[in-house]
């Protein structure tokens, strides 16, 4: 879950590769990572405080990238607060061979290809903790051509904006809605920005790049997750009521996730995650749409639930309509029926899932890579051009 940041924090995105730390107090250093939202958010927390660097979630060998780092210190005071963001301060981020302190803020540098990490040392240079973070080989991604502005952001979360970037965030302007918006992080492929407006609705967005300007528009949005009660005995049952505001003039579907994180505590209709398209015709003449979901407890306690609402490029929302979920896909006959549309936009989904099941150590590499070769086979019959990618038949 994403943080805002306060206004004497700076957001930062890093892309964190080979990067390590050394502090007199990282003996009690713990290193946490989450990859939701579409940045790697990766964690510092010492006994002074923590400090947090942002990161794009998908990196490439090569990349010229760009982050930035904030400190949270811990105190109760004023004084305490100063104290330690004094020794926040202190710690050395050093990022290949580049030494950076939290209070430089903002970095960037090129991606080294192979497995690299974030390396947690105490002030004698001796490893402490370690994260490893994942690089995907040079050319698993395509490049955008133009610049993609999403129609959808929610209120508190970043915003990804697609297209070809030079990945120096120096070289980059953005605003939201009149208000700047900083640029936490970038790639070669992408801008992730931040904006602290709290203005749900259509708000206009612009964006400069080395003298080109994109305009756009997106709805800005905000969630609310409600229930009678949070805390049930095993076989009682309450209603999760879920409402989007902001929506007012969408004329194109927006999908909503809805994610169980207590599966050992309660039973969501519909299942653990239920993905809802919300159609222009859904949404009230004041920007709203609410829905509910009916949740038993199977064991005694309380339970968290989690909603996303979608935009195009936060992939791991999937409309059914399109890709094929290659369950029921084993041979090339099997696919005699389906659109060219869809089996591109099948082997679109799978490349993405076989990126974040990379990122992520998962097993389902090989049933990925046999699903997308049986996808370009079909393809191949029916002449339909395709670019090949370096993700499609990579060994991991």
């Amino acid at each position: 879950m994403f943080t805002k940041p306060n206004n004497k924090q700076l957001a930062t995105w890093l892309i964190a590769v080979g990067l390590t730390v050394s502090t007199a107090a990282a003996q009690q250093t713990i290193v946490t990572t989450d990859n939701s939202n579409g940045v790697q958010t990766t964690k510092l927390a010492t006994l002074n405080g923590t400090v947090t660097i942002f990161t794009p979630k998908f990196i490439q060998a090569g990349d010229t990238i760009s982050g930035t780092v904030i400190e949270d210190p811990k105190g109760k005071t004023d004084k305490e607060k100063e104290k330690n963001q004094a020794i926040l301060e202190g710690m050395v981020i050093e990022v290949m061979g580049a030494k950076i302190k939290p209070a430089q803020k903002s970095f960037n540098f090129t991606v080294p290809a192979g497995l690299v990490s974030i390396a947690i040392l105490n002030n004698r240079g001796r490893l402490q903790n370690q994260c490893p973070i994942k690089t995907l080989p040079q050319g698993s991604i395509v490049p955008e051509t133009k610049t993609i502005i999403p129609p959808i952001m929610m209120v508190g979360q970043p915003l990804i904006i697609h297209g070809s970037f030079d990945g120096d965030a120096s070289n980059t302007k953005c605003s939201i809605g009149g208000l700047p918006a900083e640029v936490l992080a970038k790639s070669p492929r992408e801008a992730i920005v931040f904006s602290q407006t709290s203005e749900t609705g259509l708000q206009n967005v612009r964006i400069e790049e080395q003298g080109t300007t994109t305009n756009g528009t997106t709805n800005v949005v905000k969630l609310n997750l409600s229930a009678p009660k949070t805390n049930l005995l095993k076989g009682e049952s309450t209603s999760l009521k879920v409402s989007v505001s902001g929506l007012q003039g969408i004329t194109e579907n927006v999908h909503m996730l809805i994610t169980n994180l207590s599966p050992n505590i309660v039973q969501m209709t519909g299942g653990n995650k239920i993905v809802r398209s919300i159609h222009p015709n859904d949404v009230s003449k004041g920007g709203e749409f609410t829905i509910e979901t009916p949740l038993t407890a199977s064991s005694a306690g309380s339970f968290s639930i989690s909603a996303e609402v979608g935009q195009p490029n936060n992939w791991w929302i999937i409309d059914a309509d399109k890709p094929l979920a290659m369950e029921d896909y084993d041979r090339l006959v099997d696919l005699d029926k389906v659109s060219n549309r869809q089996l591109l936009d099948t082997l679109h989904d799978l490349r993405l899932r076989k990126m974040l099941d990379y990122v992520n150590s998962k097993e389902s590499q090989k049933w990925l890579a046999q699903k997308i070769r049986l996808i370009k086979d079909a393809l191949n019959q029916r002449r339909i051009p395709y670019k090949n990618l370096a993700i499609d038949e990579a060994d991991f």
